[in-house]
């Protein structure tokens, strides 16, 4: 096995979307990916593990270790609402979607169904990539022996107002590209109910910071402006789905949308009561 290292150096920044698919495309002779963040350390025997998951099971699409968080979290893999918004809160069921931070990928299914959206730039690209591995039947796995320890916003920080700008912005994107479109109106009005109670009341009644606010109103007029994008990138997804919004919403979390829709405005009665 060869134990070279290459260095990429671009001519700017495409994000994480963007750089990860540089470096694929500067090794794509090969059969797997591992997508692996800069505050990301995998145990020695970590990558074994989630190649073997890969080679038992072909109609695996990615797999990711459990990931220990700084603030000792357990990642399992992530849930996600009916809106697309996706939950901090690790569900010990089928997880929808996967960790771009430490994530195992088939180099072909890869290439197949479009690598990473660089237009997201930041967050909800893996959101993205796992959906569109479901609509062309592909599964996905966390490997209970692999074991990872993640930081978790080294680069861009914590509490950083673009973390809501890139979420807000580009799940718009995700359900327009991904959602049939019997179920895209109500994801639609579930997402823009939920990023009202669950961001910009949030932001604005709760931690008081305008500029939170100002933030999230930028990510859905950038988001609307995005759509031609958004939905010139649909018909490409339409071409290898194989899987309809009935299977879809059989491992989407509706806790999770209740959460977004009701826990700020919980707290502000409890605030207006004390």
């Amino acid at each position: 096995m060869s134990k070279d290292i290459n260095i990429i150096e671009l001519s700017k920044n495409y994000g994480w979307s963007g750089g990860n698919n540089h470096g694929a495309l500067f090794a794509q002779d090969v059969k797997y990916f591992l997508f692996l963040n800069d505050d990301v350390i995998l145990e020695s025997n970590a990558l074994y593990y989630l190649i073997d998951s890969m080679q038992r099971n072909n109609q695996l699409g990615a797999a990711q270790p459990i990931i220990i968080n700084r603030n000792n979290t357990i990642n399992r893999g992530l849930g996600l609402a009916f809106s697309g918004l996706h939950s901090s809160i690790y569900y010990t069921k089928e997880p929808f979607y996967l960790s771009g931070s430490a994530l195992l990928t088939r180099a072909n299914v890869f290439f197949k169904i479009g690598m990473f959206d660089e237009n997201f730039f930041l967050y909800h690209d893996d959101v993205d990539y796992c959906w569109r591995l479901r609509l062309a039947g592909y599964k996905i796995t966390v490997v209970k022996k692999a074991r990872a320890y993640h930081y978790g916003s080294a680069t861009l920080g914590r509490e950083n107002p673009l973390q809501y700008y890139f979420v807000i912005r580009n799940n718009l994107w995700v359900l327009i590209k991904n959602s049939s479109l019997l179920w895209l109106p109500i994801r639609l009005f579930l997402m823009f109910m939920e990023t009202f109670t669950g961001f910009f009341i949030k932001t604005l009644l709760i931690k008081r910071n305008i500029k939170y606010s100002i933030v999230i109103i930028r990510a859905f007029l950038d988001g609307i402006k995005g759509l031609p994008y958004a939905h010139n990138e649909r018909s490409k997804v339409m071409k290898y789905r194989s899987i309809k919004d009935k299977e879809i919403n059989k491992v989407m979390c509706i806790y999770i949308d209740i959460s977004y829709l009701f826990s700020p405005l919980l707290r502000i009665l409890q605030i207006s009561k004390n």
